[in-house]
């Protein structure tokens, strides 16, 4: 095992766990939990494949692939427990049960096909790394159903917080889930922060397991302690119906998003394998653009979120056109200085390519955003058009300011300002 590549003590089986609970959680969340029997066959197959890539990519025999499915399954249980919160105790034990059973069996079962045709050479996978982008995945997930929310107007639909309309939260039912489009999407949030606040935990125990850098293991209990904080701000939104805290919530989701792509970062192999810093005159000037770089779209986020909460026509001009304007000449000129002027090392380069591409998406979402904003009237009903264009223009401002940390993060490991 290379010496620079912490132990993975399980982080196989939690990558692939916890990332395909997410993807069993997304094909809940799109299939609005109706045609059940698709539903149903869809996620026995997650939990196979999930069990496939254990015993191929990992090496885990059965027993590997129990473990995993014994661990999706808890996960899971954040859904299932809604689901059978209109049965009898029995009836929801038999539900648990028979879901737990199912979910070992196919993880065995999909481990021991999947060790039968296991490459020859062991794949040296990072999964301490996969385990740090499925949290980060998870994180941008609840950013999509966050954004989703607040264009439907919907952040008040379901009443209560931990007990919602006398339901404690991950037991509130399905059934009431299913009333209408608001309380679903509303409710669906909530439980992808849960997913969230469970997840960013697993990841910060595994650091402390396997990380010996003590600023790492900082960074993880601080992304926990922020994202806890975030669920009460979310929580103390609906209790107080306030609508600053509501802002504040959406803000703050955006910068754990960023901090968490770090942590993803500095677990890979091009962070614990990097190149010998490249000495340049430039390096100074560049490090005070990045972090001049992210003031600013941070900025631009807290406008589009005050707009679209309070929907102030100054603060819409302000945000289109002052605000994008300045964020797009300077995304557009720390982005090509990245590009081009350090081709001795590709990663900065390549996050440099990725903020003009990124640019280019969010203005194209930008003015479709404005054009259909600018169409309604105040007194209409959302239309989808407007709740899928806004909310991925909301999400890509997210990936704008990652990449803009990100970018900030990697000058300052790979590049000396000459002296």
């Amino acid at each position: 095992m290379n010496a620079l590549q912490p132990p993975r003590r399980g982080a196989d089986i939690l990558a692939i766990a916890f990332g395909t609970t997410v993807v069993m959680w997304s094909v809940l969340y799109v299939a609005a939990l109706a045609m059940w029997i698709a539903v149903a066959i869809g996620l026995a197959g997650c939990l196979f494949a999930a069990g496939y890539a254990s015993g191929r990519y990992g090496g885990r025999g059965p027993a590997g692939g129990a473990g995993q499915g014994l661990v999706l399954a808890g996960v899971s249980l954040l859904i299932l427990l809604g689901l059978v919160g209109d049965e009898s105790p029995g009836q929801a034990g038999l539900w648990m049960t028979g879901f737990l059973v199912a979910a070992v069996g196919l993880g065995a079962a999909g481990a021991a096909a999947g060790r039968r045709r296991r490459l020859r050479e062991r794949m040296d996978i990072n999964w301490t790394a996969a385990l740090a982008w499925v949290t980060t995945a998870t994180v941008l997930l609840m950013l999509v159903a966050g954004g989703i929310v607040t264009g439907l107007e919907a952040g008040l639909a379901v009443e209560g917080w931990l007990i919602a309309e006398g339901h404690f939260l991950v037991l509130f039912p399905i059934t009431l889930m299913q009333r209408d489009v608001p309380t679903f999407v509303e409710h669906a949030h909530r439980l992808w922060g849960v997913l969230v606040g469970l997840t960013t935990i697993v990841l910060m125990v595994h650091l402390w397991m396997v990380d010996g850098r003590r600023w790492m293991c900082g960074l993880s209990l601080g992304i926990v302690l922020a994202v806890i904080m975030q669920g009460v701000l979310g929580g103390t939104r609906v209790t107080e119906s306030s609508v600053v805290l509501a802002m504040v919530h959406g803000v703050t989701a955006q910068v754990i998003f960023a901090t968490l792509v770090v942590t993803a970062m500095a677990t890979s192999r091009a962070w614990r394998d990097a190149r010998p810093p490249t000495v340049a005159r430039s390096v100074a000037a560049d490090r005070t653009l990045t972090a001049a770089l992210i003031a600013v779209v941070l900025v631009q986020i807290v406008l589009g979120t005050i707009y679209r909460h309070l929907a102030l026509t100054g603060f819409l001009h302000g945000h289109s056109f002052v605000g994008s304007l300045i964020v797009v000449l300077m995304v557009l000129f720390c982005g090509v200085r990245a590009w081009g002027l350090y081709p001795d090392q590709p990663v900065i380069a390549r996050i440099g390519k990725a903020l003009v591409y990124t640019l280019g998406l969010q203005v194209v979402l930008g003015l479709v955003s404005f054009v259909l904003v600018l169409k309604g009237e105040p007194d209409d009903a959302v239309t989808l058009a407007e709740v899928v264009f806004t909310t991925a223009h909301q999400v890509t401002g997210a990936i704008l300011l990652a990449l803009a940390v990100a970018l900030c993060v990697w000058e300052r490991r790979l590049l000396e300002p000459e002296r």
